[in-house]
């Protein structure tokens, strides 16, 4: 085989391998966002789960709110429940009256900002 068609060959291969490098790049990095994606919604997803529960328990004991803890505790959540958002910070549960709302603190990890998450 000539020089010149061994030196043609060889760049081609190297032009499908960096093709075959973009392709593996973009499709994990399609995944790494989709992954990150789903974190986003997991606080609200974790808040509206917990709602429900929160509110049986002030239905069921006349009053009063319960905490995480307290739900958890009382084997109201399971053991594997989440009681903590992504960033570290415990839901929190807010009633007024019979009305029930859960709350994530958000990134910021502060209660009453723009990035806290609540239900209803």
């Amino acid at each position: 085989m000539p020089e010149q068609e061994r030196e043609s060959k060889s760049v081609w291969t190297w032009v499908a391998i960096a093709a075959a490098l973009i392709v593996i790049a973009n499709l994990l990095g399609a995944g790494i966002r989709k992954f990150a994606d789903a974190g986003k919604n997991q606080p609200k997803n974790d808040i509206i789960a917990l709602q429900p529960i929160a509110e049986k328990w002030v239905i069921d004991h006349d009053g009063g709110c319960p905490t995480v803890e307290q739900l958890k505790a009382e084997k109201e959540l399971s053991a594997s429940s989440k009681i903590d958002d992504p960033w570290g910070t415990r839901y929190r549960i807010s009633c007024d009256g019979r009305a029930v709302t859960t709350h994530c603190d958000g990134p910021d990890r502060r209660p009453n900002t723009a990035d806290d998450i609540h239900y209803p």
